[in-house]
This record gives C-alpha cells, structure tokens and sequence, in this order.
C-alpha cells in the first residue's frame, strides 16, 4: 500500500527526529561518564605530562631570573622536590571541579624562596641585602604562580555546570522523543516491519551522524580554544576531549552495528516467510 504524500513527510520528520534524538542520547551519555562527572578531571586529566612541560618551562625561566639575580638555578629548581610540580598541577586542575581558581603566589611561596636564597647566600659567602632578597624570592614566586597555577579556571567551571545541566535537560528530552517519535513510525505503517525499519535506519543514522561528528571534532581539537593559562592547561584538556571522542565514535559504530544488523536479520527472516508461503 503506497503511503500518501502528507505521510510521506510526516515519516521524514520522525525519523529525523529519532536520528536527532539518537545522536544527543549517544554525545551526553558519555558526557555523563567524563566531564560532567565531579571526580573525571582528577582522575583523567594528564597530570605527569603537564607537569613535565610546566618544568621545563620553570628551568627556562629561573634561568634568567638567576642571571638577573647572580643566584643559581639549582636554587629555585628546589622547589620542584620540595613542592612536586605534578602534585601542584593536581592541586590546580581540582579547581575547576570546585570552582576554585588556585593561587600559589602567597606569603608562604615568597617566604620559602626568600629562606633558599637567604640558605644559598650564607652557606657560599655572597653579599646581599633583606631587599635584594625579597625582589628575587617574590619574582621567583610569581614565576611558579604564573607557570603552575590556571587562570581561567573559575570560566571553565561555570561552564563545565551548565554543561551538567544541559546535558541532563537534553537527555531527557531526547529520551522522550526517541520514545514517543519511535512509536508513531511503527505505528504508522499497516505493515510493523517496514515501521521498524525505518526506526532502526534512523537510528543508525543517527550513529553515522555522532560518527561523523566525533571525527570532525577530534580534528578541529575546540577545547584548544578554552580560555585557560598557561597553554598548557587547555592542551591537557584537549587530549582529555581527544579520548572523549574516540570513545563517542567507538559507541556510535556499536549502535550503527546493531542497528543495521536487526535491519538484516528482519529482512532475511521475511525473505524466509516469503519463499514458504511460495513453496506452499
């Protein structure tokens, strides 16, 4: 029986809206089990990577400022032992689940580069002033701070809940959808395997569409373009959403699968009924 053209569009429009609806439930149940969940940034985040770049990056620095300052660099390289940088950088990255920019330029930090160079100064005879050290334990602090610490991290935050609240809002909203939109195809066809054929193709169309956006998205690298200091930090981020889109895609290809495999197996057990029904 040939479906009117009224029909014809209203079955386009549900199955656009269950691909829709398939690829929202497929991209915010993983968000669900990555970044909107409260402990994945800790747990997640690659901490010892990071901390190596800040490192090296603090080497870089403290090099000048021992040149500026006629103090080694082994001296403010200290602070890598004795506050590892990878604890530091643990310590930042929480700040974003708690919506706690993280500071380490305080009277403490200064006060622990003052005693090392004050240490230094003593121990090797040199010449120095209460002045001259505070400049330099002050500037070697501020060093560490702006190497270390995230600024930017209370903007991620609030993003990161409104995300959780955006995605608990579609979820629902997609799952009511697929639900009620699922229906209505298969009920709108006399013949139940033609409805659910169309419900399973718009299904995995909706798998191809998460599939094909996941790779474009792995491409483009967006949490590159996260405001987050130093650089590093939005870096460490994207290798985090890197993974988040392999899984996304890894998941879309299951549901493509199974979807198109129901489809197969329907048509062939129809095949079967067909070719009985001749025999008989």
């Amino acid at each position: 029986m040939k479906m009117t053209r009224s029909r014809e569009i209203l079955s386009a429009i549900l199955q656009c809206i269950i691909a829709v609806s398939t690829a929202v439930l497929l991209f915010s149940f993983v968000l669900n089990l990555t970044f909107v969940s409260p402990n994945y940034f800790g747990s997640h985040f690659p901490s010892a990577q990071v901390a190596a770049q800040c490192d090296e990056q603090l080497t870089m620095k403290y090099e000048t400022l021992s040149k500026e300052s006629g103090f080694p660099v082994r001296v403010f390289e200290m602070v890598k032992k004795d506050y590892p940088t990878v604890q530091a950088v643990s310590r930042a990255v929480s700040g974003i689940a708690t919506n706690d920019e993280v500071n380490f330029y305080t009277q403490n930090q200064i006060d622990y580069f003052y005693h090392l160079c004050e240490e230094y100064a003593k121990g090797n005879g040199v010449k120095y002033t209460k002045a001259d050290l505070e400049a330099t334990a002050k500037e070697a602090s501020k060093i560490y701070n702006d190497t270390v610490s995230i600024r930017g991290a209370d903007s991620a935050a609030q993003k990161a809940k409104a995300l959780k609240h955006a995605v608990t809002l579609s979820q629902l909203l997609s799952a009511v959808a697929l639900a009620v939109c699922g229906t209505a195809t298969v009920i709108m066809f006399s013949r139940k395997r033609l409805g659910y054929q169309k419900l399973l193709c718009a299904t995995g169309g909706g798998g191809l569409g998460v599939l094909g956006a996941s790779a474009l998205l792995f491409l483009i690298k967006p949490a590159q373009h996260l405001y987050l200091e130093p650089q590093v930090y939005a870096d460490g981020i994207s290798r985090m959403t890197g993974r988040y889109f392999f899984v996304t895609a890894l998941l879309a290809v299951g549901v493509i699968a199974v979807s198109y495999a129901i489809m197969i197996q329907q048509e062939l057990k129809y095949q079967k009924s067909k070719d009985k029904v001749k025999i008989t």
